[in-house]
């Protein structure tokens, strides 16, 4: 069984993830507290995989999230392509929507445990769009014979 630990600055929000954690047949709940916990007591956390609710995924939270030694799911109101090629850069292994489905942040949680990344189809297009080079961006001119 996949032990989650899960950090949320709402209680509500907790009491939401708690659910279905433990409504899940493959997944156990190791704790809950506020994100502002989560951060202070780090060398305290015995779980296979942090479940963390944050407005806006910032390079603060990914500095931060990265110096966990297990994988991280976020769950992310606002999000930036470029935040987000960070954060894969690191632990986190799941960028989720607050609004995915119970189905969805199990599924998540569970592939994040075996190492594998979990993306909603919304966030790999911003992935994708950010990942775009403009033509401007190019430093050489394409030379005469390069053109033909």
């Amino acid at each position: 069984m996949i032990s989650v630990y899960i950090a949320a600055p709402s209680a509500v929000v907790r009491a939401g993830l708690e659910s279905v954690i433990c409504s899940s047949g493959a997944l156990s709940l190791a704790g809950a507290s506020s994100t502002e916990y989560l951060l202070q007591h780090q060398e305290e956390l015995t779980a296979d995989v942090l479940l963390v609710s944050l407005a806006q995924l910032t390079e603060d939270w990914v500095s931060s999230l990265s110096t966990f030694s297990l994988p991280v799911v976020v769950l992310v109101e606002a999000l930036e392509g470029p935040m987000v090629a960070a954060a894969l850069r690191t632990n986190i292994r799941g960028v989720l929507s607050p609004e995915a489905s119970p189905e969805e942040i199990v599924a998540a949680v569970a592939s994040a445990a075996v190492g594998l990344v979990t993306l909603q189809p919304s966030t790999l297009d911003l992935l994708a769009q950010t990942s775009r080079l403009p033509s401007e961006a190019l430093d050489d001119p394409l030379t005469p014979r390069e053109l033909e």
